[in-house]
């Protein structure tokens, strides 16, 4: 991919793509011996360590060099080459900050970076250990110059995915085949005022790992919003302005008047709700953005 005004953008098929751990090393000037001891100390990801080995302190980076390689493959191939020597530069400066870590901590953080490099399917305590890598890189990003492109690159890298619900998807993960809502007489349907695909969207605002450490947070979300406090009966044309509404204010800054209307009606029942679902600081947070709150007390 390639860097347009610091968004990651176009795949680029340049000579940068082509780049391995080996041969930004061997750039950067190391010594085949050099390459080879590193190599085989590395291969640790693959080891079963002793309960001995577990507690022993290594030296690890804080970056590895596998994050540094993926950040530089999105690069246009000329990005760096303004940077005298430059692999020298980079390397040298993941190099010279590393940390005091056990075996077993440096063994789960690198099969941790080796599942995320590879696009494997990652482990809940995986994304532990990226967030912790994320806030060390943050702490030491501003000391590396004249690197701006990798740095929104290895940021880019770094950041957690974000959730990606539907409300199928929603209802699914809370053990439910559909939401529980009553039958009505014809030409009238019962419904959430505040609707599941308003809730779904705010979710969507949120990295997909925020609510990882809560048992069944989604049984609990789709529980509270399933509750009679936020259900109501209307005719089938009223309940389709409504859905359009909401929908409209997730997706478009601006609504009609009638949308306004709805938005406002819906904005009311979640500000008399709010308060009663515990936790869930950041989610709430994000339906106040969507509803357009302004006058939390």
């Amino acid at each position: 991919m390639e860097l347009v005004n610091g968004n990651m953008s176009k795949m680029d098929l340049g000579s940068a793509d082509s780049l391995t751990v080996e041969t930004l090393l061997m750039a950067a000037g190391w010594s085949m011996y050099e390459w080879q001891a590193y190599s085989k100390e590395h291969s640790t990801k693959h080891k079963k360590l002793t309960e001995v080995e577990r507690q022993w302190t290594v030296d690890e980076y804080i970056v590895d060099f596998e994050l540094v390689v993926m950040a530089l493959n999105l690069l246009a191939e000329n990005q760096c080459q303004s940077v005298a020597h430059w692999q020298k530069q980079l390397v040298d400066f993941f190099i010279n900050h590393r940390q005091s870590v056990t075996m077993e901590q440096q063994l789960q953080k690198r099969q941790a970076v080796c599942r995320k490099v590879r696009g494997r399917q990652q482990l809940p305590s995986d994304h532990v250990l990226l967030e912790q890598i994320r806030a060390q890189w943050k702490e030491i990003r501003d000391d590396l110059v004249d690197f701006d492109a990798f740095k929104v690159a290895l940021d880019w890298i770094l950041q957690p995915a974000m959730n990606s619900y539907t409300v199928d998807s929603l209802l699914e993960d809370a053990g439910r085949s559909e939401s529980e809502l009553a039958d009505t007489a014809p030409g009238f349907q019962q419904d959430h005022v505040v609707e599941l695909q308003l809730v779904v969207a705010a979710l969507n605002r949120l990295w997909e790992n925020t609510y990882s450490e809560v048992p069944d947070w989604q049984r609990t979300i789709v529980e509270f919003f399933d509750a009679k406090d936020n259900l109501q009966v209307l005719t089938v044309a009223k309940n389709d302005q409504k859905h359009m509404a909401v929908s409209r204010a997730i997706h478009c800054p601006t609504q009609r008047a009638e949308e306004k209307a709805w938005i406002a009606y819906v904005r009311t029942r979640w500000m008399a709700l709010r308060d009663r679902l515990s936790g869930f600081v950041a989610f709430k947070l994000h339906m106040d953005a969507i509803l357009m709150v302004t006058d939390r007390q």
